[in-house]
């Protein structure tokens, strides 16, 4: 299965955020996506140390390829795909 490597500020209480803040870019890998909305990730505790870490869900539209220079940039639908959870499947 394909995972995507990207960057979230949302905020994570478990990973000690203040819940509604948004907080500095976190690292994160995309596991899968529901083919809607929402994404599984993995995302990161620390920058530099990437075997901690908090496996939740979240909206797709919270998840970035790249956070510099700015804009930050979104994934497509197209590349959300290769993680979807709802592959399609012959019987």
């Amino acid at each position: 299965m394909t995972q995507l490597d990207a960057y979230t500020n949302c905020s994570f209480i478990q990973l000690g955020d203040i819940d509604g803040l948004n907080t500095n870019f976190r690292k994160c890998k995309i596991l899968t996506w529901d083919g809607d909305k929402y994404c599984d990730i993995l995302v990161y505790s620390d920058w530099s140390d990437s075997s901690k870490g908090l496996v939740t869900s979240i909206l797709s539209k919270y998840l970035y390829k790249t956070i510099y220079p700015f804009p930050v940039e979104f994934f497509t639908d197209d590349e959300l795909q290769t993680v979807t959870l709802y592959q399609s499947q012959t019987i």
